[in-house]
């Protein structure tokens, strides 16, 4: 689904703070395809909120002062 969602960034589907209908219905179609589940764009659109909110979360705890991150560990 990620990788879906960042080519589609690149074609440049992304309007503002959300994506355009065609987005979640090719994340639809893709998942299909893959996975033989038919998912519907309400459930894609859920799923990218969820994400967005748990990047964000991450995001600030990794700019904490004292938090570093180890490749090797």
């Amino acid at each position: 689904m990620l990788e879906i969602i960042l080519e589609e960034y690149g074609f440049g589907n992304a309007s503002g703070n959300s994506w355009r209908p065609k987005v979640y219905t090719r994340v639809c179609l893709e998942l299909l395809k893959k996975s033989k589940q038919q998912v519907h764009p309400a459930n894609v659109k859920a799923r990218i909120k969820i994400l967005k909110a748990n990047y964000f979360s991450a995001r600030k705890v990794i700019s904490q002062t004292g938090f570093g991150w180890d490749p090797d560990a």
